[in-house]
């Protein structure tokens, strides 16, 4: 049945969720998860907390400063053991670390009279005579986007709910001794709370900052990271070059117009991907144009002088302003060495002002333009006319490609409000955002037809008033194809074995008599039991010592990773869900039904996570190891700071157990992650290898 506007349900029509469903059996949700309460998971009776407050008469607040091994996992209730605490201990903290070690603790806020608004938290130097520690952030409050910029966090809560505030340190590889200091935690209008922390350090300085224990937490860092953020090539292509407004790239060039837009893009590719030829082909039949249509007739804009901005070897950014009494045109313009064009178009009127249209035309070349896929169309030769409009609650699609073997233009159609969606069975629970600019309303929508025997694309958003003082953003990425040379050791040597067999004591003779020569490590095995984190304590020496045996037979070892959802195994799981649905993707709960879930949901995630959320993956062990266990999954936000420690768990797994790559399902990361994911494979584990299903 289709989604109910509430969206707790799916759409199972094959044509439109497209789902082996052989691969998803059906299980009785009564497993064992083999999490254990802990003393975090019991709440105090309404009667207690009541008395227990009326020690803090006046206090709209409490702090309770927690250590690492306890995570807070009530939101909505106070846990027993804190109704014992004095007043002293709600405002300290005392811990040990050692030297070098990244230290996580929590300070529970209860809102105890009123709600609280715009929580902030600052922190002092921990002071050691005269010795400082300086690195100390709050994971809740601030951070490092996967984009790689710094960000603050308005964090509010609401009356008689529970937020544990999650705080890192970096301990210096020298440090020694007792260290003092506070941090101060303030809602909006209320006076602030002050608690002191001292850290005592000692012992012997750990190694990688304490990555290498699950139980210290230490790589909630890893959520803040910038690995791979740099402007180097991946393995395969070749530097960015630009003289004046020509850009080449591999086997590729991009000739910019006056107005910053593609004036011509052209192929060096034989026929085969095998070869560069000296000679191009063109890919566009004209120059790409953006028009602003008035009464019949196209705004003419004067253009400025176009600014680049070059970042090599891997990329150039540029800006041209185009003016015209009425209304002006800022384009934002960046190539990268792979192909990649990403344009944004600002559009500011002067005046209000009545426009007929705001449209783009992309004109291509007869032999590349010969296939398309996208926009409902599943593949197979372009036909002569193409009429698309925009319908994000029952089509997944915002991009096309067009093209033949050896060139052709993927274009992806963006606004200011764009969103990452989720994907397949899970899409109607996380949607596209129509572009305001692109969509407006039920106006927009894309024309293709046959023209001089090659394409035009007309990118239409229909009558509209633009009002001085707003900015319209016609948002789009271009993929100029193909992208490299074609590897033919690569593409017809490779042969992969895989299963879904819990146990792997015959992965590797089975995989050599069947002639593979690399092996793809799912989640759900006596190696790898828990979904999307494989460096668990309990099963990592048993990876590790798989991973040695297929190097042993000269096999290649990749494992199943990606951030679609992540296993409630997962030991930072409930830090990560304190974070205001920044990291678990929000949803309708224990109401919700999947094509995994259809009949409902596990009653462990009705105990402890309550609410908000979207189950995902449920696996049942029926042999090895963990025989008569489940792991159950919960969904992840696209785009959130999971891609930071998912990448850094990437680099982790290549330098600790040797890893060949990862094999990576239902995924829908953002290109700048998978850059950074390739440069983490190519530097550490050179030949390692990304395949996806």
């Amino acid at each position: 049945m289709c989604a109910s506007a509430s969206a707790f349900s799916q759409n199972d029509d094959k044509k439109k969720h497209a789902i082996d469903v052989d691969a998803i059996r059906e299980t009785e949700l009564t497993g064992d998860v083999g999490l254990k309460p802990t003393i975090m998971s019991f709440p105090a009776d309404a009667k207690s907390v009541s008395q227990f407050l009326k020690h803090f008469p006046g206090k709209k607040y409490l702090t309770f400063p927690e250590s690492r091994a306890n995570s807070i996992r009530l939101l909505d209730s106070l846990p027993k053991p804190w109704l014992n605490r004095t007043a002293a201990q709600l405002t300290s903290f005392e811990g040990v670390a050692q030297p070098g070690e990244y230290y996580v603790f929590q300070i529970g806020v209860y809102a105890a009279a009123a709600p609280l608004n715009n929580i902030t938290t600052t922190f002092s130097l921990l002071k050691n005579g005269g010795k400082t520690i300086s690195e100390v952030t709050c994971f809740n409050t601030e951070g490092v986007a996967f984009t790689g910029k710094s960000y603050k966090k308005k964090v509010n809560l609401n009356l008689k709910r529970v937020l544990p505030l999650w705080f890192g340190i970096q301990v210096p590889d020298d440090a020694n001794g007792i260290y003092k200091g506070i941090i101060q935690i303030k809602p909006e209008g209320l006076a602030p709370t002050t608690v002191s922390v001292a850290i005592n350090v000692k012992g012997d300085k750990i190694a990688d900052h304490g990555f290498n224990h699950e139980g210290k937490l230490s790589r909630l860092a890893w959520l803040n990271s910038r690995i791979g953020l740099d402007n180097d090539i991946t393995c395969g292509y070749q530097q960015l070059n630009r003289t004046d407004n020509l850009i080449k790239i591999l086997g590729r060039s991009i000739k910019l117009s006056a107005e910053g837009l593609p004036l011509a893009i052209e192929t060096y590719f034989d026929n085969n991907n095998q070869h560069l030829l000296p000679n191009s082909q063109p890919i566009l039949s004209n120059k790409m144009k953006f028009i602003i249509e008035q009464g019949g007739k196209q705004l003419a804009f004067a253009a400025g002088t176009t600014t680049f901005k070059d970042d090599f070897p891997g990329a150039t950014h540029w800006t041209t302003l185009l003016k015209n009494p009425d209304v002006n045109v800022l384009v934002h313009g960046t190539a990268e060495y792979d192909g990649f064009l990403g344009y944004q178009l600002d559009v500011t009127p002067v005046r209000d002002i009545h426009i007929q249209d705001i449209r783009l035309e992309l004109p291509m070349d007869a032999q590349k333009s010969k296939y398309m896929m996208g926009l409902d169309k599943e593949g197979g030769l372009r036909p002569d006319k193409w009429n698309w409009k925009w319908d994000v609650v029952n089509k997944d699609q915002d991009e096309v490609w067009m093209g033949g073997v050896n060139g052709g233009l993927k274009i992806k159609f963006k606004g200011a409000n764009y969103r990452r969606q989720l994907v397949n069975i899970y899409y109607l629970f996380g949607p596209l955002n129509e572009p305001e600019s692109w969509g407006n309303g039920v106006k927009g929508g894309i024309d293709i037809n046959t023209q001089n025997k090659g394409a035009l694309l007309n990118a239409y958003s229909g009558d509209r008033i633009l009002h001085k003082g707003e900015t319209y953003h016609f948002n789009f990425d271009l993929l100029v194809t193909p992208f490299k040379l074609l590897n033919k050791s690569v593409q017809f040597g490779d042969r992969y074995y895989h299963t879904d067999i819990d146990t792997v004591k015959n992965f590797v003779s089975s995989a050599v008599e069947h002639g593979a020569n690399i092996i793809n490590i799912h989640h759900k095995k006596d190696i790898y039991p828990f979904l999307d984190y494989p460096y668990m304590d309990e099963n990592l020496p048993d990876l590790k010592a798989f991973i040695d045996s297929t190097h042993a037979h000269d096999l290649k070892a990749k494992v199943y990773y990606t951030t679609r959802e992540i296993s409630v195994n997962t030991k930072e799981i409930w830090a990560m869900r304190s974070f205001d649905n920044e990291i678990i993707m929000p949803g309708p709960g224990m109401k919700t039904r999947t094509l995994v879930n259809p009949k409902g949901v596990h009653p462990w995630l009705a105990q402890n996570f309550k609410e908000n959320f979207i189950p995902g993956w449920v696996a049942t062990f029926t042999h090895g190891k963990y025989k008569g266990r489940q792991d159950l999954a919960v969904l992840t936000a696209p785009d959130s700071r999971m891609n930071n420690f998912y990448l850094e768990g990437l680099d982790w797994m290549c330098r600790n157990i040797s890893i060949d790559g990862i094999y990576m399902d239902d995924l829908a990361l953002d290109r700048e992650t998978m850059k950074r994911a390739r440069k983490i494979l190519d530097r550490e584990r050179p030949g390692a290898r990304i395949d996806m299903h």
